[in-house]
């Protein structure tokens, strides 16, 4: 099946974004994590959707944390 490859790459991709410090790997993680909503629900694997909810509290928190450095860094180079 495509995604038994697909997703897990997508998880990875997402990883090597974030190791690069690009913001795009909240929305790469996003999509994964949508994936693996789906998966642990239609497979009653409720403990592992548990671990995945935190997961993507900590997606959220990260890019909110993440957007708000970049209007600091805007600040400084802006002079304000």
């Amino acid at each position: 099946m495509v995604t038994d490859w697909f997703i897990p790459l997508l998880n990875l991709i997402a990883l090597w974004l974030a190791v690069q410090k690009r913001k795009e790997t909240f929305v790469v993680f996003t999509i994964a994590n949508a994936y693996w909503f789906y998966y642990h629900i239609s497979h009653k694997t409720y403990e592992f959707l548990a671990v995945l909810v935190i997961y993507q509290i900590f997606n959220i928190w990260g890019y909110l944390k993440w957007k708000k450095g970049e209007n600091k860094n805007e600040r400084k180079i802006s002079g304000l």
